[in-house]
Formats: structure tokens, C-alpha cells, sequence
């Protein structure tokens, strides 16, 4: 019986499960109705054990075919375009106009870094990015922050460190001291 929430079987699926419970029902009725001789009995069982088996290999397969990987459909034809745009950066953080503010030279573990916070124009209380920067110019970590009612999600972007990500934490705190 299918539960709720739980996805449909893909109906190939479907059918391989009610040849299987068939099979075992049919294998658990041959096995009552023989006689109770030991080597009947033992020879009975093997047969049952070797038919199930088989059953299984044959709905394995099926089970295993729900559906279409993830990433086929993401790169497929039909979703490529949306998932593209679904992965981008919003498009205030990658343009230049962006409310900002002055940034901060800080020392993590002996490197220089400089941190700065930028903000979608009009709209930066629900909008914002905390941008670490390495002084040699050759990484950049980011935290973006949205708020969707009164519920905040955070994205670590660049892959930081628990030490940047801290700095990044402590950026967002200190341009929203609410």
C-alpha cells in the first residue's frame, strides 16, 4: 500500500512487487501442502529459496529505477536553462550597483585580510553579502544573507574556513545590530 508523502513505484516496479509477494505466497502454500518427509521438506525449501531469489534479482532492478538521475535532469534540455539560473548569484551581488559600506583590514592567524558588507539597493534588510578578502588578491570568501519573513538564510560562498566564516559571521552581526 503506497503511504502519503512517499513516491509513487514506477509502475514496472509496481508489478515486479506483486509478482514477487505472488511467488512467495505460492512458494509458503507448496511448502504447507507437501509431505513432512525431511528430504521432501529440504528439496521444497530449495526450490522456494531459488524462485525467490530470481524474484529478487528481477524486482531489484526495478526498484532501483524510480527515475531519472538528478543530474540528467538538471543539465537535460528541458531544466538546463532554469537550474543555470537557479545556481547563479542574484544579480544585485554580481552587478555594481550595490549599496556598500567602508571596509575593515583585520589579522586572522598572521594573514591580512580585508572585510567589507554589501547590500541589494532598496532592499537590504532582507538582501545582504559579507565579502572577506585576501590581501594578495588571490582568494575571496563571501556570506550572502536573505531574509524571507522573518526566517534568515545563510550561504557560505568560496568554501571558508571556520576562522573566515567566524569573520564573516561577526560582518553580518556588526551591519545588523537588531
Amino acid at each position: 500500500m503506497h503511504r502519503q508523502n512517499e513516491p509513487l513505484p514506477h509502475p514496472d516496479s509496481r508489478a515486479r512487487i506483486v509478482v514477487f509477494r505472488h511467488v512467495l505466497h505460492e512458494c509458503r502454500s507448496y511448502f504447507l501442502l507437501q509431505h513432512a518427509g525431511q528430504t521432501r521438506k529440504r528439496t521444497n525449501t530449495m526450490r522456494c529459496l531459488k524462485i525467490t531469489l530470481l524474484t529478487l534479482c528481477l524486482a531489484t532492478p526495478a526498484l532501483a529505477q524510480n527515475g531519472t538521475y538528478t543530474a540528467e535532469l538538471a543539465h537535460g534540455p528541458k531544466f538546463a536553462k532554469a537550474y543555470q539560473k537557479m545556481a547563479q548569484l542574484p544579480a544585485w551581488v554580481t552587478g555594481k550597483d550595490v549599496v556598500s559600506v567602508p571596509t575593515k583590514a583585520i589579522t586572522l592567524s598572521g594573514h591580512s585580510y580585508t572585510v567589507g558588507h554589501l547590500c541589494k539597493p532598496h532592499d537590504c534588510g532582507d538582501n545582504q553579502l559579507d565579502i572577506v578578502f585576501a590581501d594578495d588578491g588571490k582568494a575571496t570568501w563571501g556570506l550572502l544573507s536573505r531574509t524571507y519573513g522573518k526566517t534568515l538564510y545563510q550561504m557560505p560562498l568560496g568554501e571558508p574556513e571556520p576562522a573566515i566564516l567566524d569573520a564573516l559571521q561577526a560582518s553580518y552581526r556588526s551591519n545588523n545590530p537588531n
